[in-house]
């Protein structure tokens, strides 16, 4: 079972209840982030012995019934569950929907890592594989949907993070995995990109966490 010190990068969002908020300012995050699949694995007196407070859960799917029961065990031992939502870098969504993923612009610099790929035709597009990002009209709706999704099949947690809000990695054509500005950049698209005034960094936001809504207005 894989399991990660939680450390909060600018890539994630971080979303809670306001009497969440009070709370966390008077107790430090110590906790493990793990994939939800590691429930099951995952022995309540190993967090007690760790000295643990929260639990950081990675949800992409529906939970099982297993997860669900192990999942209470934890809580009941005294855990703060919180969920981590990946945004951008989302496999299923990629695969759905191939043309909502980031496209290589026009920096030919990427070739110097895949030399042996073929030359792109008039009427081709490459894509950024599996990145996602928000910055698009179809994919931000999905992305939505899908966290409000989440939050209905799994327990309320005390809060929830999201990850990788920015746009993909080199997707000018740079090379660079760090360069994530590309979405507001370059004429090869198959997705509705955001304008200036749409784009989620000004956006409302709005989930349910419990029988609580937390509307969010990023930016």
């Amino acid at each position: 079972m894989n399991r990660f010190v939680l450390l909060i990068a600018g890539c994630c969002l971080v979303i809670m209840t306001s009497s969440a908020l009070a709370q966390e300012q008077a107790t430090r995050m110590k906790g493990w982030l793990i994939e939800a699949r590691s429930l099951l694995d995952l022995d309540p007196q190993d967090t007690t012995e760790a000295g643990l407070r929260q639990l950081v859960v990675a949800v992409q799917d529906a939970p099982s019934e297993g997860q669900l029961k192990a999942l209470a065990t934890l809580v009941e031992s005294g855990l703060e569950l919180w969920y981590w939502i990946e945004i951008a870098r989302d496999e299923s969504m990629a695969r759905q929907h191939p043309e909502w993923m980031s496209s290589i612009q026009g920096h030919p610099e990427w070739r110097r890592f895949h030399p042996a790929f073929p030359k792109v035709k008039e009427n081709e597009i490459v894509k950024v594989y599996p990145w996602v990002p928000v910055f698009y009209e179809e994919a931000l709706q999905a992305h939505l949907q899908k966290v409000n999704q989440l939050l209905r099949q799994w327990p309320a947690p005390h809060g929830i993070f999201l990850n990788d809000l920015q746009g993909a990695p080199t997707a000018c054509g740079c090379g660079h995995p760090l360069c994530r500005w590309t979405s507001d950049y370059g004429p090869k698209k198959s997705a509705t990109r955001l304008g200036h005034g749409q784009i989620p960094c000004q956006a409302s936001w709005a989930f349910r966490i419990g029988g609580t809504v937390c509307n969010l207005r990023i930016g």
